[in-house]
């Protein structure tokens, strides 16, 4: 999905992780090729402030900030919530 040629310049994607360190999320981006999401570090386990149910989460923003999706990122619901808005 990162890669998706119809999503350049309109589509920005970003990862935040809750884990203790620094270094544990930069191993993690590294192993995984993570290398083209941008990258946000948290050291809390508190959800609160996104409202999240759960990890992984995910929340799509249209252009001025407003949640239009939430949920898992493995759900075939995110594509077609991203389509949407492009």
């Amino acid at each position: 999905m990162v890669n998706n040629p119809d999503w350049e310049g309109k589509v920005r994607i970003i990862g935040v992780s809750l884990d203790q360190d620094t270094a544990t999320v930069k191993t993690r981006v590294e192993d995984k090729g993570w290398g083209k999401v941008e990258h946000y570090w948290k050291a809390s386990a508190n959800l609160d402030w996104w409202q999240f149910s759960g990890i992984p989460h995910v929340a799509l923003m249209d252009k001025e900030g407003k949640i239009v999706y939430k949920g898992h990122p493995a759900s075939g619901d995110l594509e077609n919530a991203i389509k949407a808005l492009l």
